[in-house]
């Protein structure tokens, strides 16, 4: 049976209908039923991509997130996807990508859905406080050159509850947009995320106000995962570069520009 039948048909994901709403061309945005991680699919073919390139499965068998962690995914339930973009100049810049990933995604879930979710740095989105999107940044090396050749952003989000709801072990901390499927719900998400990130400018200061209006984390206790260590502080600001300023019980102040926060319950 075609996994499209368990949505009835009401939203298959179609990158004819992507392209008009996104501008991009539809040759341009590779559908896929079941893959190992759309990132890694980029990693194995960007010789044969262009930039811009989208690709987007229906299922993964392997998704990834970030610290080495992996990404559920679930038939028909999802939009899991990764864009092929040119390299960066350096570490910081990927930092203000993947946030402002975040910040193009809680946009286009808002205007598609109405519902407005929070981000927690840098680049989890939760809703009612459960995560439903997660977004990792890769950079793609050349095997000959050993030289930076692009970079793949992919981004995982719960659009509906699975059929047979999330998995024991994650099912108080995951959420979804909705319970039952919407007409073209995620072809229309899809496209406002392309448009976003076709339109981004990173040095424009309203990415980076709007980021810390919708932050989760700011002014909140919270613990920082950092080098395998977990040290209570609290949130104090977002720094121009994204990066999460906290201040610790002794006194000292840091700038994080990676690590995992959460917050102390």
């Amino acid at each position: 049976m075609p996994i499209y039948n368990v949505y009835d048909n009401i939203d298959i994901l179609n990158n004819i209908i992507i392209a008009e709403k996104s501008g991009k061309k539809a040759e341009d945005i590779i559908l896929l039923e079941t893959i190992d991680s759309t990132n890694n699919y980029i990693k194995r073919n960007f010789k044969s991509l262009s930039y811009g390139t989208v690709v987007i499965a229906e299922n993964q068998t392997a998704g990834k997130g970030r610290l080495g962690r992996s990404f559920l995914s679930f038939n028909n339930s999802g939009i899991y996807m990764s864009i092929y973009l040119k390299a960066l100049e350096n570490s910081e810049a990927s930092l203000k990508i993947t946030a402002a990933a975040a910040l193009i995604v809680s946009l286009a879930i808002e205007k598609c859905a109405k519902k407005s979710p929070e981000i927690k740095w840098v680049n989890d989105l939760l809703l009612e406080n459960r995560k439903i999107c997660g977004i990792l940044c890769e950079g793609i090396v050349s095997p000959e050159s050993a030289r930076l050749e692009g970079i793949v952003l992919g981004i995982g989000i719960n659009v509906y509850k699975p059929q047979n709801d999330f998995a024991e072990e994650i099912k108080d901390i995951a959420g979804h947009i909705e319970d039952k499927p919407c007409e073209n719900l995620r072809n229309d998400i899809i496209a406002e995320i392309l448009k976003g990130l076709d339109n981004l400018d990173l040095e424009d200061g309203s990415v980076l106000e709007e980021y810390r209006r919708r932050s989760f984390v700011l002014e909140k206790e919270i613990l920082v995962l950092k080098n395998g260590e977990s040290k209570k502080a609290k949130a104090c600001e977002i720094d121009e570069n994204f990066h999460l300023k906290v201040l610790y019980p002794n006194g000292t102040a840091e700038a994080l520009s990676f690590g995992e926060v959460s917050i102390r319950i």
